[in-house]
């Protein structure tokens, strides 16, 4: 982590906290009211609660993977760019050499 682009940190801090977002709308929304003929009770539906937390773990992973594809291009340009560099040297080099003829 410690070669990533800003913009890659906060995605995959967004992505964390999605995660815990999903998980504490997740807790509080799990239980839902019924209407009884009696009255009102809580009925804990665990469902929305695992519905939240899949939400939460699909975001986290699409953020995840935009920072990793951020690092992958940051990584390639380098790779570019050193490349390019040995050409350069590489054609001087040869210009030398073809002067010195």
């Amino acid at each position: 982590m410690s070669n990533d682009r800003p913009l890659a940190i906060v995605l995959k801090i967004i992505g964390a906290l999605s995660i815990l977002g999903s998980l504490f709308i997740g807790l509080d929304r799990y239980e839902v009211v019924v209407e009884t003929d009696i009255g009102n009770t809580t009925q804990k539906d665990n469902t929305i609660l695992f519905m939240w937390l899949a939400y939460g773990f699909i975001t986290c992973i699409l953020f995840w993977a935009f920072a990793e594809i951020i690092n992958y291009l940051k990584e390639s340009l380098e790779v570019k760019d050193n490349q390019q560099r040995e050409l350069e040297n590489l054609r001087k080099m040869l210009n030398e050499i073809k002067q010195e003829k």
